[in-house]
């Protein structure tokens, strides 16, 4: 909560409600202070014409997985890459289509998929 809200909501009390609303807020922060310790979440609130802070919202956010990888790798490891390297090592590719022969696995620069296998008779 803002110096700025807490001006703007005084502006709009009468001033026997700026007692309750001192209150509301000294409570409020205590309990800010425990959500923000215990993790992160979402909160969202609003202050009634008689001073009292109402959470109309609250959404805890998840607990860190214990499993998550990034902890181990880092996360931009593109940043590391030698493009000079990529480049030179992928400069014998082609552009344009590659098909791969059933059966073989090997690739060829015409379309294998549209040769007909030969018909092998069983009689």
């Amino acid at each position: 909560m803002t110096r700025d809200f807490i001006l703007s909501v005084l502006e709009d009390l009468d001033l026997w409600y700026w007692p309750v609303f001192f209150w509301e807020l000294i409570w409020f922060q205590r309990y800010h202070a425990t959500l923000t310790s215990s993790g992160s979440g979402l909160i969202s609130y609003g202050v009634t014409p008689k001073g009292r802070i109402v959470i109309t919202m609250l959404v805890r956010g998840d607990k860190s997985d214990p499993m998550d990888w990034t902890k181990h790798a880092q996360r931009s490891p593109w940043d590391k890459l030698d493009l000079e390297f990529l480049a030179t090592a992928t400069s014998h590719f082609e552009m344009g289509a590659h098909h791969i022969e059933m059966g073989t696995g090997t690739a060829t620069g015409e379309s294998a998929l549209t040769q007909t296998p030969p018909i092998q008779n069983s009689s």
